[in-house]
């Protein structure tokens, strides 16, 4: 097909064209028409702004970052991925929602109508002028049909979120009394979880430790019928690891953007690869950027190789913003091939479990990539090698001016797929728990949370408030923040309130409003959810900072308190559960909770500085930087998390130099940030002294 210079109504055709390829998903046409538009900037402008228009949903937000906006590294710099998973439903960051916002990815684009377009065009004529005014009609009808997502979320209604503040808001009489003051009184409680048989020996000795995660976690166990304390304490090992996995996969997107953006801002000094427009479109994807994503993936079209064609128009059809049921969708993602492309396998996989699509055929699972994450999608129990864990996805070699540069490239979506398997084996083994069990609907919700399973973690913690525990259980409470039946049961509030917050804001404020009232642990939970609700937030920040300080002082009253103890106290009994929380400095976990959610509330209030000090209060200075001990993985993960926020590079590389070799996934993070920081020093002044 030649392009037709002169020709007016030739054009327009070429434009009609392109509307009907976007709207038919008809994405070799899509990339055919960009190439001919590149010899007239008046049709690539013209096509540029009708993809705009055509993608645009109308519900960008004013306060969201740009999704290509560099975050630099100075203090208090804010970067876009802000999780909590350890105490609080996490955003559905891994299905692509309306975050939209004007794609700068080929520069200076600023929005322009499509009519200025046409009369600066000197190649068009008035018939093509007046010919657009209907199409531009008709592309803003298009536009206002925005896409509900394949496997939309359930919205609550208000009646249930009504239901949720009027138990929350209810004065409930739990019991206050902590675990660590349980084993104050009665230490030899302790001695009987560590006399059990060497498997729950070991798992207990792993959740207080900290140590060997990845080996407990990874050894098959003998007995399929475990203990109900067994099942516990396993089942909260691997919602420790799920909670890590996903918060890493937070901190993976994250630092893909600031790489990848930063290779971008350099696209006309360095080249970008082959590869490259297609791992951006895809990140763009995964981030929620549909707009950003379908741009760059069209663009992948016309940069890599054809055999590679059907991976790109997976993600296509999946990120795409026009009006489609998860069974259309389903439908055209069951007509790809994958012709000399196995690990394309992988992706359509992915695809279908991160929106919830039910398969339309058969996959096919020729790579160990592939194998694993059909594991996961359908429920069953993945074994993550270290190879899988730790290595690039792919890679590409570039050659200019007769240097050679390789190029590597990660998959984010491993943490993502880790932290879903983990969480799915806790639900398999909490599940097994009697009907009377008042704990488990509590951890239940939690990894139905971890799985962005909304529905469900608003019913198990409905179901868990309707009937909270007015016992202490130290299965379920033992070595963790998680106090008490009271704490655990203002937790389940705050984590209702995050949950109905998008649909009934008012709601959600009241439910914040009463745990204000109490006391210093439900204050800064509530501090927490109104931050997250963008409202009171100086208040918010406040109520976080006094918490914060509260620890500070009440760390050092306990430790008196118990060292006076061992002194003065003469029964016996007393001494010895005040020796026992001494050695293994059990009084922490009293205040551990403070410093956390400190941290979280300074970097919702973007203040980065604030929020590396309280994580490095929390951290035991006895194992600098390593996961062992009090230095719980998902701590790790939300101090390195602090450190970037606060454009700390040097120091959050330093918690990836020390664990890598224990947990082989941290690698892919430790690649990308030694990455960041040499774009970093290419932005800088250079440090080399002359004369």
């Amino acid at each position: 097909m030649s392009y037709p210079h002169s020709d007016p109504s030739a054009q327009e055709a070429l434009v009609y064209e392109y509307i009907e390829a976007l709207e038919s998903g008809d994405f070799d046409t899509i990339a055919l028409l960009m190439e001919l538009a590149e010899d007239s900037p008046a049709l690539e402008a013209a096509f540029d702004d009708i993809h705009h228009t055509f993608y645009d949903e109308g519900f960008a937000h004013s306060t969201t970052q740009n999704a290509e906006t560099l975050s630099p590294t100075v203090q208090n710099s804010h970067i876009l991925s802000i999780e909590e998973p350890d105490i609080s439903a996490p955003q559905v960051s891994e299905r692509p929602i309306g975050h939209d916002v004007e794609n700068t990815t080929d520069g200076d684009q600023t929005k322009r109508s499509f009519l200025g377009y046409w009369l600066s065009a000197a190649v068009l004529c008035a018939v093509a002028v007046i010919a657009y005014q209907p199409l531009s009609s008709y592309l803003t009808n298009k536009a206002s049909e925005t896409r509900r997502l394949p496997g939309p979320e359930s919205i609550p209604t208000r009646s249930f979120a009504q239901q949720q503040a009027g138990i929350c808001t209810k004065d409930t009489r739990l019991p206050k009394r902590s675990w660590v003051e349980k084993l104050h009184k009665e230490p030899d409680t302790l001695a009987k979880f560590l006399n059990q048989k060497e498997a729950l020996r070991q798992d207990t000795l792993t959740l207080m430790q900290n140590q060997h995660l990845v080996k407990t976690l990874g050894q098959r166990l003998t007995n399929t019928t475990l203990s109900d304390l067994h099942r516990i304490i396993r089942a909260r090992l691997l919602l420790r690891m799920a909670r890590f996995h996903k918060q890493n996969y937070h901190l993976s997107l994250q630092f893909h953007k600031e790489v990848f953006a930063r290779r971008l801002k350099r696209k006309k000094k360095l080249q970008l690869g082959q590869h490259f427009y297609y791992y951006w479109g895809r990140l763009q994807c995964l981030r929620g950027y549909r707009r950003q994503a379908t741009t760059a993936l069209q663009r992948a079209l016309k940069n890599t190789p054809k055999h590679r064609h059907d991976r790109i128009k997976a993600w296509m059809y999946a990120c795409r913003s026009t009006r489609e049921t998860a069974e259309q969708t389903a439908q055209q993602l069951a007509k790809l091939t994958f012709p000399n492309d196995p690990d394309g396998w992988t992706e359509w996989i992915l695809l279908h479990h991160l929106f919830g699509l039910t398969p339309q055929r058969q996959p096919a699972t020729p790579t160990q990539r592939a194998a694993l994450y059909e594991r996961v999608r359908t429920g069953q129990r993945a074994e993550w090698s270290a190879d899988v864990q730790r290595m690039p996805v792919d890679q590409e070699t570039l050659q200019e001016q007769g240097i050679r540069t390789k190029l590597t490239y990660f998959d984010p979506t491993v943490f993502l797929m880790m932290s879903h398997d983990f969480a799915q084996r806790a639900l398999t083994l909490l599940r097994q728990q009697p009907d009377t069990d008042r704990y488990a609907p509590f951890y239940v919700a939690e990894a139905h949370s971890i799985r962005a399973e909304k529905k469900q973690a608003r019913i198990h913690l409905f179901k868990f408030l309707q009937q909270p525990p007015r016992r202490l259980r130290l299965s379920y409470l033992l070595f963790s923040h998680r106090l008490s039946p009271r704490q655990l049961r203002q937790e389940a509030c705050f984590q209702q309130a995050r949950l109905v917050g998008p649909y009934h804001k008012d709601i959600a404020e009241r439910i914040l409003s009463s745990l204000a009232t109490q006391d210093h642990i439900a204050k800064s939970l509530a501090g927490l959810g109104f931050l997250h609700l963008h409202t009171h937030k100086q208040q918010s920040y406040q109520w976080l900072l006094k918490g914060a300080e509260h620890a500070q002082a009440q760390e050092k009253e306990l430790a008196y308190h118990y060292i006076e103890a061992i002194r003065k106290t003469e029964d016996e009994t007393l001494k010895k559960g005040a020796k026992l929380i001494v050695q293994l400095r059990l009084y922490r976990y009293q205040v551990r909770a403070y410093y956390l959610w400190g941290s979280i509330g300074a970097i919702l209030a973007e203040k980065g500085d604030k929020a590396t000090w309280w994580m490095e209060q929390l951290h035991r200075k006895e194992d600098p930087y390593k996961i062992t001990g009090e230095n719980e993985p998902f701590q790790f993960a939300w101090t390195i998390n602090a450190y970037t926020h606060a454009g700390k590079l040097g120091i959050a590389t330093l918690f990836f130099h020390k664990n890598k070799d224990t947990y082989p996934s941290l690698i892919q993070l430790w690649s990308l940030i030694k990455m960041w920081r040499i774009y970093e020093g290419m932005d800088g002044i250079p440090l080399v002294k002359t004369g």
